[in-house]
């Protein structure tokens, strides 16, 4: 499991892209995984708390000086990254295995959307570092 320090050294928009690439191959891998092993709160999932802790950095990383005249891009980055955690706490509080790997997928999508913002940051003069 990544700490939130470790996590801290992604800062700049192509990292982040590979963290959302990686829990996007790794989210419905690690559910499968830890199915053997029974757990009373969401927040006790190891792929939420990886998700819970791209959402918070995502939220601090975008407080940035350089996300400011960029319309809703911060505003977007941050809810397309905390609907990564929302949606498995949704599937996982919904009780069934069927709606849990639903919601993954969901969760899947939304960290894609902030991979595809990232990838178009990358592109512009503004966030090339």
């Amino acid at each position: 499991m990544l700490t939130r320090l470790q996590l801290m050294r992604f800062n700049c928009p192509m990292e982040f892209s590979d963290l959302t690439s990686l829990f996007c191959d790794a989210a419905i891998f690690i559910f499968y995984v830890s199915t053997a092993m029974k757990y009373a709160r969401v927040e006790d999932l190891p792929v939420w708390k990886v998700a819970a802790d791209l959402g918070a950095i995502m939220i601090d990383w975008t407080d940035n000086p350089l996300f400011r005249g960029t319309g809703d891009l911060a505003d977007q980055l941050q809810r397309a990254a905390l609907s990564i955690s929302n949606n498995i706490a949704e599937g996982f509080e919904r009780g069934t295995t069927k709606e849990l790997i639903n919601f993954l997928y969901y969760a899947k999508g939304s960290a894609g959307e902030v991979r595809s913002m990232l990838a178009v940051m990358k592109r512009t003069e503004r966030f090339r570092l």
